[in-house]
């Protein structure tokens, strides 16, 4: 894992929630020395992540759970498609292969792989879904030989998220135009409306942060500029930015360039419970 990520440099991830854990104060000192061990506090904000890094990110359980580890693993591996995509990263897949044939095993040939991942700026830009099983998917259970707490899905209770499986994002630009976000930072902090464009992305928004310079403000602001908030997706917006959906003002301006303006106040929490999420169905 950690060579993987080093092999291309580093991936940029959007930390949304700050986490603090346990970590190896470097990594070539012994795990089993506990004086080797420290606190570590990982601050909301964009950060590039070297193979140490991220690997203690995607491990790091100790302080959260099991549920908010499998998220940011998803956010890791997100960041690595979008790391991949960027630095063109498809041409150089026959040498890339040579170096993870040492540590990664699949029957998978490598003509296979080149056509999977042609498709890799297309899947990038018309939406990914983040499903979870969480909540009433599971139920506790505590394995009888070893005495191991486990989660157990409960069959009738998942189906709708199992359903989502088959269906394409809600907000998939192959089946609607792109719902535009203009992002004005108003927090004095660049990176809370890093995190804000990274949170809109995540599901399905197409959100640009804007140039414009404005006073700082405390409080964050939704415009929505149509005759109506049909299509909005209000519902989904307003819990992105953890707003009411009375608090988005229509602006009846057909001719905005965006959809959206939110201005991002000093109080915008980007740390959302990314888990608990609202449904998201083709054709909400």
């Amino acid at each position: 894992f950690k060579q993987g990520v080093d092999l291309v440099g580093g991936i940029d991830v959007a930390v949304s929630c700050q986490l603090r854990d346990w970590r190896l104060k470097s990594p070539e000192l012994n795990p089993n020395n506990e004086d080797n061990w420290e606190m570590f506090t990982l601050k909301p904000g964009i950060h590039e992540m070297d193979g140490d890094m991220a690997l203690w990110y995607a491990r790091s359980r100790l302080t959260t759970s099991d549920f908010d580890r499998g998220r940011r693993q998803q956010q890791l591996l997100r960041a690595a498609l979008a790391t991949g995509i960027d630095l063109d990263l498809i041409p150089q897949i026959p040498e890339l292969w040579g170096t993870y044939q040492e540590t990664v095993k699949t029957n998978m040939d490598i003509g296979r792989m080149l056509q999977m991942a042609a498709l890799a700026p297309e899947i990038d830009k018309n939406g990914i879904q983040h499903l979870y099983l969480v909540g009433d998917d599971l139920q506790p259970y505590s394995v009888p030989e070893s005495g191991a707490q486990v989660q157990l899905p409960v069959c009738e209770n998942m189906q709708d998220t199992l359903r989502r499986l088959f269906l394409p994002p809600a907000l998939n630009q192959a089946t609607r135009p792109p719902i535009t976000v203009e992002v004005v930072n108003g927090s004095g902090d660049p990176d809370l409306a890093l995190l804000a464009v990274d949170n809109l992305a995540w599901y399905g928004f197409e959100p640009v942060i804007s140039d414009e310079q404005v006073d700082e403000q405390r409080q964050t602001t939704i415009e929505y500029y149509a005759q109506n908030m049909k299509g909005s997706f209000d519902w989904l917006l307003s819990w992105i930015m953890d707003k009411s959906k009375s608090s988005i003002e229509l602006v009846p301006d057909v001719d905005y360039p965006y959809d959206y303006r939110i201005v991002i106040g000093k109080g915008y929490d980007p740390c959302r419970p990314q888990l608990f999420a609202p449904q998201i169905f083709l054709g909400s």
